[in-house]
């Protein structure tokens, strides 16, 4: 359908919209709101809520290097089936993405595959030094470990990790950071057992993301440089961020959803199916999230879609890889906190979508406006359903949040007007099928 009109919708309260319609045409929202001229195949929504499709920042796909894990199709069907319209992908299986070369050859890669929009960070390791001009025009940003994470070495000091800085500052890149020091992990496992899931978040403890977070500020700020930190996870982290962007810093942050439904106390109960790079956290440090992103501290929820084969992550905890599935579930998990009454759905848009956008420079991303491109999520947010291994299109279908009860379900997901996803028991189920 080149042309249609989706009816009786709702909209959030952010989106500022007056009426009930979205006419779409040629892949571009057309008309909306209380404009009832539209012209093509009407839709009846049912009541549905329109919001702009999600923007995830940070996931892994796997592919090249490991598509048995999760590959573009199977990564970009589960993002869909998220609401998520467009994902910013961190290549950590081998090659990393350290010439111009393989990041041409990884989109091409995607040009076949992917059913979402997608962009890239390139790997900031010393043999992306000398790439970094070509480079910058190429992708979303630089992303660094600061401690060891799969195939990269990681960086533990301000003076290794300057030159990254450095060459971000002057080409106005984005510099992205896992933020944990790796001496400290490596200091604490001496003590502690890494295996043992209750002395997980000992072992990566808060005190190794604040130090690292506090280093990667230090350089910033000396630099000049565009930062941001992904999954944030800690009090002292989210404080350090606070007090450098009150100083002028220009830093950003995201944590993502598993950090804000678990804490520390958890993990022993659901063992490899919560190990993660950073570890959960405290309650404490998880109430200080939840008031870091009322507050605008941390702008963005991203998932860290981190997938494995299941019989990997039904290993024991000490031989388990670490990572969670989630992409499928982020938009069901951030409704189910609004049904909560922990965040709102305005600030579902704002974390998930137009943040996102805003930070990563995306053109004509992040919000429902005449004249952009059709990026739509419908949701149901009254529909309430419980998690199965089966309704996971990850490849990667053991995950901590099989078993629990959300509220919120995407009924479709488009992209540029077309339907990547379409929920076959939802109420949209046939009617897109004459696309």
């Amino acid at each position: 359908m080149n042309e249609y009109t989706l009816t009786n919708l709702k909209f959030p309260d952010c989106a500022g919209i007056d009426g009930d319609t979205i006419h779409i045409s040629g892949g571009h929202v057309a008309a909306i709101g209380a404009d009832r001229s539209a012209r093509g195949v009407e839709i009846d929504c049912g009541g549905l809520t329109a919001l702009p499709s999600l923007v995830d920042n940070h996931v892994h796909f796997r592919e090249p290097g490991a598509e048995e894990k999760e590959d573009f199709a199977s990564g970009s069907a589960a993002a869909a089936h998220g609401g998520v319209g467009m994902v910013l992908e961190v290549q950590n299986s081998l090659p990393l993405l350290t010439t111009p070369e393989l990041v041409r050859a990884k989109r091409e890669i995607v040009s076949r595959k992917s059913s979402v929009d997608v962009a890239f960070y390139a790997s900031a390791v010393k043999e992306t030094l000398s790439h970094m001009d070509e480079m910058a025009a190429q992708t979303a940003g630089f992303k660094l470990f600061m401690a060891p994470s799969h195939a990269d070495e990681g960086y533990d000091n301000e003076e290794a990790m300057r030159p990254f800085f450095t060459h971000c500052a002057r080409l106005g890149s984005l510099l992205i950071v896992h933020a944990e020091d790796g001496r400290l992990i490596g200091q604490h496992a001496e003590g502690l057992d890494p295996g043992n899931p209750a002395d997980f978040s000992s072992v990566r403890s808060p005190a190794a993301e604040i130090h690292a977070v506090e280093c990667a500020i230090n350089v910033a700020r000396d630099c000049g440089t565009r930062l941001h930190i992904f999954h944030v996870t800690t009090a002292g982290a989210v404080d350090l961020i606070a007090d450098a962007r009150a100083e002028g810093v220009d830093v950003s942050a995201s944590t993502c959803p598993h950090y804000l439904f678990f804490t520390d106390a958890d993990t022993a109960r659901y063992g490899s199916r919560l190990k993660v790079f950073p570890s959960i956290k405290s309650e404490h440090d998880q109430k200080r999230l939840f008031e870091a992103l009322r507050e605008g501290i941390i702008e963005i929820v991203s998932t860290d879609h981190a997938p494995h084969k299941p019989e990997e992550k039904r290993l024991p905890f000490g031989k388990s890889p670490a990572g969670i599935s989630s992409v499928d579930l982020l938009l069901p998990l951030m409704t189910t906190l609004v049904a909560r009454g922990k965040i709102s759905l305005d600030e579902v848009v704002t974390l998930c979508a137009a943040n996102p956008a805003r930070v990563h420079r995306l053109a004509e991303k992040g919000a429902i406006r005449s004249g952009w491109p059709a990026d739509l999520v419908l949701v149901d947010l009254e529909k309430r359903w419980t998690v199965e291994e089966g309704d996971f299109l990850s490849r990667a279908s053991v995950s901590p949040y099989v078993g629990f009860e959300l509220q919120g379900r995407v009924a479709a997901t488009l992209v540029r007007g077309r339907p990547v996803f379409v929920d076959r028991a939802g109420k949209l189920s046939g009617a897109f099928a004459r696309d």
